[in-house]
């Protein structure tokens, strides 16, 4: 009877710890999952996860980590459907849109330009382009539909803040022009002490032109120089591995190494007075907020915005297949959703972290984008696939 009794007490010893052993490993499991925060304006909102009614305004749970589908729900609002990548904790506010509160792009009417005529696309203002003509590369402007040349030799690259527009020539890498779009006067500098030349930007006071030389192709490295516009004396700023530079206030600049076939392009921010590093990231592709306040780099599924104050960076959910980006000021991110065909666009406030609803643009209902050119004055210009440009107001 006593050995029974002793027989029993150790299984039941056995099983108390084959149970702890459980609590613990399923605590350990939990604990790594990460937890999602998500708001929602307005009240009673219904939120859902992966299809799942998970809670009304506000929620707080763990997941698995992995893809994601969120959606918001209210009667009256446009509902928010996103897909999202969550592999550590995260926090999102959305707001719905209203909707009677449509975008009302009135009737817009695309550009009678070509398709495909021209790229390298820049907005001057809500009804002027500049661009390069694909047919001979020369230096374009587009006022509404009239096109006119600028630039009438065949250019590289170039890099514009009004009135001003500083370009290289193709098959003439150690020439430099300087162009006036107002009045179209133009001065040339011969760079050919620093050839070849591959990139130029004007700082923001344009009083400065920036330039990378002295290529080397096999290294991909260039020399960084500076010099005034008033008289060309370019001073060497360094060696970098980059292709492309971007002036950027407080004499810092932004380097861009493009993608190669096995890796991403690189974005560097470089000051030059202190001769330092202020940051390094990887993603597709870089947009620079109006008034250099925000640099936003985006890669497959996320979008990280740069503080240029601050160097903090903030991620949010992003399709590099489904998804364009544009800036509507300095901390609104506009967000285009390409439907093929059909066109929705939402924003994110990268200071509050709060996304609005997607709203559908109507009158794009058979247009499907090729690329976001660019927005100025509440003004977005579109390329669709047949290469026809269109302006689009926005509240």
């Amino acid at each position: 009877m006593c050995s029974l009794n002793n027989m029993i007490k150790k299984r039941l010893f056995i099983l108390l710890i084959l149970l702890a052993l459980t609590s613990i490993a399923l605590i350990a499991f939990v604990s790594q999952k990460p937890v999602f925060s998500l708001s929602v304006e307005p009240k009673d909102s219904l939120i859902l996860i992966d299809g799942k009614e998970v809670g009304k305004t506000q929620v707080k749970l763990r997941v698995v980590k992995g893809n994601h589908q969120i959606q918001a729900i209210k009667d009256g609002y446009h509902p928010y459907l996103q897909d999202v990548v969550i592999n550590k904790n995260i926090s999102q506010s959305i707001v719905l849109v209203p909707v009677q509160e449509l975008v009302n792009p009135g009737k817009p009417v695309s550009l009678n330009i070509p398709a495909y005529s021209a790229d390298l696309f820049w907005p001057v203002s809500s009804d002027t382009l500049i661009a390069v003509n694909q047919n001979n590369s020369f230096l374009i402007k587009i006022v509404k539909s009239v096109v006119s040349t600028l630039y009438a030799k065949p250019i590289y690259s170039y890099s514009f803040v009004n009135p001003l527009v500083a370009l290289i020539e193709k098959g003439n890498l150690d020439k430099v022009a300087v162009l006036n779009i107002e009045n179209g006067q133009s001065v040339n500098f011969n760079a050919k002490e620093i050839s070849l030349v591959i990139s130029v930007s004007l700082d923001p006071d344009v009083k400065t032109l920036f330039l990378l030389g002295k290529l080397d192709p096999a290294a991909r490295t260039a020399t960084l120089y500076s010099t005034p516009l008033d008289k060309f004396s370019p001073e060497p700023k360094g060696s970098f591995k980059a292709d492309s530079v971007l002036s950027l206030p407080g004499n810092n600049i932004l380097l861009t190494l493009t993608a190669d076939a096995a890796d991403l392009s690189k974005f560097s921010v470089f000051d030059i007075t202190n001769d330092k590093y202020l940051y390094q990231g990887t993603g597709n592709g870089v947009l620079l907020s109006p008034y250099y306040e925000n640099l936003a780099i985006y890669s497959t599924n996320a979008v990280g915005v740069v503080s240029l104050r601050s160097f903090v960076q903030k991620d949010f959910p992003f399709s590099f297949e489904k998804q364009k980006l544009f800036w509507k000021t300095q901390n609104i991110l506009g967000i285009l959703t390409n439907m093929l065909p059909g066109v929705k666009v939402s924003s994110i406030n990268v200071e509050s972290g709060i996304q609005t609803s997607a709203v559908e643009i109507p009158e794009l209902s058979q247009v499907s984008v090729r690329s976001v050119l660019g927005y100025i004055e509440n003004t977005l210009y579109l390329q669709d696939a047949d290469g026809k440009i269109w302006p689009i107001n926005l509240p």
